[in-house]
């Protein structure tokens, strides 16, 4: 097995029901890329890791495995179960070896992983919307990563939202607490671009992406420097849609929500070009 470090690997990230999934699902096409699109094999590695400084030979990899089953991975993930065996492979190799310090052994786990799915690849990384909220700890860990950032109109965000993950216990379940996750979501992001060079971020407009998929993705490329293939643009012709219609933001109301959320919510909105108005 070759052990590596990948240098500067992509993290693609936004509010859920922004339109990172089919943004990721395009970019993972290209040739010269290698992204898992929900692989969450980062998110575990922070989450399992954070305690082996007390005890560094007790990494659950058990545990990890298990909740990798749980969904399957898209993106260049071919077969779900091969994924999963190559993580619990790599893991094995790697993650026991105390004469490597923490920091290099989870960095090593998560690029040796990536790199044995596609070796000729330029660019490694992962979508999962929940990065959003682990940016500080992901850039402590990869410092020269890059991150693209998928938004939508904050309105239609959540009414999104509302509609696809109303069985979900984690999902918001009226318009007020969804605008104020959306508002969490988005903030973090805001803090997190100011500490970082603004060579190293895309933003993408969820609307742009819409109206002009041809023109969003040559720009994604050339943030990555790879070539805009032929296949990369066939996959948005193919899965770029018109999303759904829904009530405009100027018809919205909303109850429930502090004056002090509202303010957060509507400095944050016109941040990233959008405006919302509470018509109670």
């Amino acid at each position: 097995m070759t052990t590596v470090v990948i240098d500067r690997p992509l993290w693609i990230v936004g509010p859920q029901r922004s339109g990172s999934t089919i943004f990721a699902r395009c970019i993972a096409n290209h040739e010269d890329v290698c992204l898992t699109v929900h692989g969450k094999l980062l998110y575990y590695i922070l989450h399992w890791c954070d305690h082996l400084n007390a005890d560094p030979s007790h990494f659950r990899l058990d545990e990890m495995v298990h909740s990798l089953r749980r969904m399957p991975v898209e993106g260049v993930v071919s077969n779900h179960e091969e994924w999963v065996t190559l993580v619990d492979r790599v893991g094995r190799s790697i993650i026991y070896n105390e004469s490597i310090d923490l920091v290099n052994r989870m960095k090593m786990f998560w690029s040796s992983v990536y790199y044995e799915l596609s070796p000729s690849a330029t660019v490694y990384g992962d979508k999962y919307n929940e990065y959003v909220l682990y940016l500080n700890a992901i850039e402590s860990l990869f410092p020269d990563s890059r991150y693209i950032f998928v938004h939508r109109d904050p309105v239609d965000t959540c009414k999104s939202m509302l509609r696809s993950f109303s069985d979900r216990p984690w999902s918001p379940n009226t318009m007020a607490t969804a605008l104020v996750k959306w508002s969490r979501w988005v903030q973090a992001w805001i803090n997190f671009r100011a500490k970082i060079p603004q060579e190293r971020y895309l933003e993408v407009r969820f609307e742009e992406m819409i109206e002009n998929p041809i023109g969003v993705f040559s720009q994604a490329t050339q943030f990555l420097q790879i070539c805009c293939t032929q296949v990369l643009l066939q996959a948005c012709r193919d899965q770029v849609r018109t999303p759904e219609a829904f009530e405009r933001s100027e018809n919205l109301r909303w109850s429930g929500m502090s004056d002090e959320a509202e303010d957060v919510l509507q400095k944050t909105a016109v941040a990233l070009g959008y405006r919302i108005r509470n018509s109670r």
